[in-house]
């Protein structure tokens, strides 16, 4: 039986048989790894692609803890175990509170409803699962969705079967190649304002002006390969174009448009970042995400298994965000597939009452 004594000493290693003698360097490996990245993320934050990216999914750092700390305590390689359970209380400090479950009181305020869906026009399978993305609207009493790449059947003859309840807003003809976003609403709208990030229209809801931004910011990725090889490997080819310039600088000047804006406002849309990019921190001190507040888990929205079924959604890259002096979030979901490479997501908004209300 192998003691502690046997095992506190790397040098002790080779007393060990083979088999812990494997797991003793698997476990030892991958600790210094995630040692080294957490202090870099620290110091270096996004400023290194490669860093940005595994940022970008740093809760599936921890996933080997799953395997790694149940077979060191199985084979009492105790060192490790106390290594890999720092690690663990960490990944638990760190990601615990996202799992945590969410209750939330009724109260008598009105609420609005704001759904936000990419239809991933490349594809076009969103216009197939029309009718079946209506009942989930209805089932869900959706009163404002926003939408990013819409196709072009949509901009020209709207949501045949959706227009009785709703009032179809699209973006102008000027972006129709491009990141083409429209909305449908249960409620009166103002004229949209729009560039290529945002359509915004300010909505009437209880007396109430509420600015409404639909937004889709830059995929993170280079237009040419940063390498001139070839891995074989479509996904692979794609990570390693990975780089977040562009899309930040468009979140860090859309951030001056929100602390510029005068009225109550919400932010729904495609972000093309993940919750645990170093840029969400930026856009949490701003705004409030309804996700966070409302509901438990990762709440992943991309990809969806049109790419595989060894693929599931992975990151949750669409958002509501909203004004916390106006709103609060009572409920937030992930809806199913409907034919995009994205999940649709809708919040629950309670509108607070003002000081002229109390």
């Amino acid at each position: 039986m192998t003691t502690y004594s046997e095992t506190k000493n790397p040098n002790n290693v080779r007393r060990l048989g083979p088999i812990q003698q494997l797991i003793w360097f698997i476990s030892g490996a991958y600790s210094f790894i995630m040692l080294a990245y957490l202090i870099l993320r620290l110091i270096l934050r996004d400023e290194v692609w490669g860093l940005a990216l595994l940022n970008a999914f740093a809760v599936y750092t921890f996933a080997p803890l799953l395997i790694l700390l149940p077979l060191c305590i199985l084979v009492r390689i105790w060192r490790m175990v106390i290594r890999l359970g720092f690690l663990a209380l960490l990944g638990v400090i760190w990601f615990g509170p996202f799992f945590q479950p969410v209750t939330i009181d009724a109260t008598d305020n009105p609420t609005l409803t704001i759904a936000t869906f990419n239809l991933e026009v490349d594809r076009g399978g969103f216009t197939e699962n029309v009718d079946a993305f209506g009942a989930w609207l209805d089932a869900n009493n959706v009163d404002v969705v926003v939408f990013q790449e819409t196709p072009n059947s949509l901009l020209d003859d709207g949501f045949p079967t959706l227009t009785e309840t709703y009032t179809y807003v699209p973006q102008s003809d000027l972006r129709r190649e491009g990141l083409r976003k429209s909305l449908l609403t249960r409620y009166p709208t103002q004229p949209a304002e729009q560039n290529e990030i945002y359509q915004r229209v300010v909505i009437e809801f209880e007396g109430q002006q509420i600015a409404l931004y639909n937004v889709h910011f830059a995929w993170p990725f280079l237009d040419e390969p940063r390498f001139d090889i070839d891995t074989g490997s479509g996904w692979l080819n794609l990570l390693l174009k990975y780089d977040e310039a562009d899309r930040n600088d468009q979140l860090e000047a859309f951030l001056d448009v929100i602390e510029a804006e005068e009225l109550p406002y919400i932010v729904a849309g495609d972000f093309n970042t993940s919750q645990h990019s170093i840029i969400y921190s930026a856009l949490a001190v701003e705004m409030e995400d309804s996700y966070r507040v409302a509901s438990s888990g990762l709440g992943a929205t991309w990809p969806t298994d049109r790419y595989g079924p060894l693929v599931p959604p992975l990151l949750r890259i669409d958002y509501v965000w909203y004004d916390d002096d106006a709103f609060q979030a009572v409920r937030s979901e992930v809806g199913p597939e409907f034919g995009s490479d994205h999940l649709p997501l809708f919040a629950q908004l309670e509108l607070l009452p003002t000081s002229e209300d109390e």
